[in-house]
């Protein structure tokens, strides 16, 4: 999987999180533990952009996904860097990395990204019909 050859280890599970939950990328890599509430099926955003808490649905996949993210004894934060255990400043040259081994094609910002190609590598994955996005995730076609 091009994902998980990434240097980014976390990647694997940031971009799906992304696509699963629509928030905006520094409130996935600044997402902590103690504020999902898997019981309830909510994520509560302490501080978003506009500095306001907000309440995140989850849905099944997003707490399958959940479930899989490795923990650490003492991590405060879900998609923490492996190296220093707080979140990550940015993703972007992990994904990009990781969109060039796939052959899609470039955008001009991550948000573009996130929101054009990846969603369609996303849609690819559940069983449509194109094969290199599908390759990006590594995921056998649907029957």
């Amino acid at each position: 999987m091009f994902v998980n050859r990434s240097s980014d280890r976390m990647l694997k599970y940031i971009i799906p999180m992304l696509l699963l939950t629509g928030a905006r990328k520094r409130e996935v890599l600044d997402a902590r533990w103690v504020d999902m509430d898997i019981e309830r099926r909510f994520w509560r955003i302490p501080r978003t952009k506009s500095g306001k808490e907000r309440y995140v649905p989850l849905s099944d996949a997003a707490i399958e996904l959940l479930s899989r993210v490795p923990r650490r004894k003492h991590g405060e934060y879900i998609f923490a860097n492996h190296r220093t255990h707080q979140p990550f400043g940015c993703v972007y040259r992990s994904w990009n990395r990781a969109r060039k081994l796939a052959g899609m094609p470039a955008c001009r910002s991550f948000g573009c990204m996130i929101c054009g190609t990846a969603l369609r590598a996303f849609w690819s994955m559940r069983g449509a019909a194109c094969m290199k996005y599908r390759r990006f995730w590594d995921t056998p076609a649907s029957p």
